[in-house]
């Protein structure tokens, strides 16, 4: 199968091209960044269609500084439902992969969100990926999108690599002490995405337009997944609990974010990590790679 993955430079996209070669025998990946096919250029898109002739596009792009959006509007929107858009009209033929985000949830359910809970999203960011959404769905008939939670990998900017730098120059840290999720690391976002996508593939009937949760197993908040990123690291480093009023942030975030993954486990044929597993395979990764 012929695969564009757009957002190449981004941690998902650096992870997809990382796992390449464990697909090589089914999948021929096509990597585009930003710079060199902006998912908001329409003729790019039209032109990547006709020379590749895509039979699943994999959307990694996306605006994701969620304080900045409160002032870059229009560049969120862009990208995140202008963009998402433009994949949906111009690859019809193709299987779509997107993915979202657990602030398009921001309820106060305090159970483990389904695919199903109501959708209330509170900030530009958030706002625009259930935008995003709702624009696929509108105008593609053969997609799925994996609405995912605390993203993290060895590549590019995230609470992980942030906490590690900060950890160098630092004695102490305040840290957000009353938002609940789970981290998610992006190798095993990988992974589920494409058996996902070979088993919507391999069906008799091809064509889907499912939404599925993913995240790892567990739930945590940021204070002590920081504590556990210092003393897996072996840094020693004071941590200070703060709520998120003291933080001061600009744009709202959800206190509650676990996902209920019962829908995706009922697809996937390998168990979901824990994020203990994953944030020491992370962190092994980049020391390895240091």
């Amino acid at each position: 199968m012929n695969v564009i993955v757009f957002g190449a430079n981004g941690q998902l996209g650096r992870t997809f091209q990382y796992l390449e070669n464990d697909y090589r025998d089914e999948f021929q990946f096509h990597f585009y960044s930003s710079n060199v096919a902006d998912i908001s250029n329409v003729e790019r898109l039209k032109q990547l269609k006709s020379d590749i002739v895509p039979d699943v596009v994999i959307n990694c792009a996306a605006y994701t500084k969620v304080d900045l959006a409160e002032t870059e509007v229009d560049l969120a929107y862009l990208v995140n439902v202008d963009g998402v858009r433009n994949l949906a009209q111009v690859f019809q033929e193709s299987m779509i992969v997107h993915y979202s985000t657990d602030y398009v949830y921001h309820n106060e359910c305090a159970m483990p969100l389904k695919e199903s809970d109501p959708l209330d999203p509170k900030g530009i960011y958030a706002k625009s990926k259930l935008l995003g959404e709702i624009e696929l769905a509108k105008y593609a008939d053969n997609y799925l999108i994996m609405r995912t939670s605390w993203v993290y990998s060895p590549f590019g900017q995230n609470f992980v690599k942030t906490m590690l730098r900060l950890g160098k120059d630092n004695t102490e840290l305040k840290i957000v002490n009353d938002q609940i999720g789970c981290p998610t690391y992006t190798f095993d976002i990988v992974k589920a995405s494409m058996e996902l996508i070979k088993y919507h593939y391999n069906r008799e009937e091809k064509r889907t337009t499912e939404v599925y949760n993913f995240a790892n197993e567990g739930t945590i908040s940021w204070y002590d997944f920081a504590k556990v990123i210092f003393r897996f690291a072996d840094v020693n480093i004071k941590l200070i609990p703060i709520s998120s009023a003291e933080f001061n942030l600009i744009a709202p975030r959800p206190e509650w974010s676990k996902l209920n993954l019962q829908k995706v486990k009922n697809v996937l044929d390998t168990k979901i990590p824990h994020w203990l597993e994953s944030i020491n395979h992370c962190l092994s990764h980049i020391k390895a790679n240091a």
